[in-house]
């Protein structure tokens, strides 16, 4: 596996590496970490323990980040990864020499576009990986409600999958799982005509390198 590091004065030229993969690699595995409390802190202390509440708790953790970093790995539907096990680690913020994280995030949509209706984005957090890319993808930032949110959520990513509420859901069994506070994000691989994932089918699981923030699964927060 070979990490390649993205920063301002490469971000459009694997941004375009990225486009060009679209057709042969069309699963995105993606982890954020940023700076912050995550909303796991947040919820019950700050907001109530509802929908709404939960909800609240991710949009005010992913509002008040001023630079990320997203692991990003692109996978065929046999598992295989991208230029022999290639993953990007995006540096994104407002600094000199971060990356953009408009542009960077409008990138990671334009390949779940490229690649419909075979592809798909992967992510591991509950909520927050899903909302930092809508943040930057959605003119004015997060919608204030969570159902506004969901159905952009579903306008950007239609094939959206949370590794964390499938194993809810025991269809993916716990010891295969990477570890989502490690920055490891599992890929699905062979999945069914209908979209829904089977693991008679088979997983592979590769792992984005861990960034320096603290992420913990969103178990209350569904987003698929």
């Amino acid at each position: 596996m070979r990490v390649v590091d993205v920063w301002a004065h490469n971000q459009d030229q694997e941004l375009a590496r990225i486009r060009e993969l679209a057709r042969g690699f069309p699963i995105a595995a993606v982890a954020v970490s940023h700076e912050g409390p995550p909303a796991f802190l947040l919820s019950g202390q700050t907001f109530p323990h509802t929908l709404e509440g939960n909800y609240e708790a991710v949009r005010a953790s992913v509002e008040r980040a001023t630079s990320a970093q997203v692991g990003l790995a692109l996978a065929s539907r046999d598992g295989e990864l991208a230029m022999g096990g290639r993953v990007w680690r995006f540096h994104l913020g407002a600094g000199a020499g971060l990356a953009n994280p408009r542009r960077v995030c409008l990138g990671i949509r334009a390949h779940a576009r490229a690649t419909m209706p075979r592809g798909a984005l992967v992510t591991s957090d509950g909520a927050e990986d899903a909302a930092y890319l809508i943040r930057h993808i959605v003119d004015g930032g997060l919608p204030r409600r969570r159902d506004e949110f969901l159905r952009a959520c579903g306008v950007c990513f239609p094939a959206l999958y949370d590794l964390r509420v499938l194993e809810i859901g025991d269809q993916i069994p716990s010891a295969r799982r990477s570890p989502a506070s490690q920055g490891s994000v599992p890929a699905t691989t062979k999945p069914q005509e209908d979209g829904t994932r089977n693991t008679d089918r088979g997983w592979t699981v590769f792992q984005i390198p861990s960034t320096s923030g603290i992420h913990q699964p969103l178990d209350w927060f569904r987003v698929v």
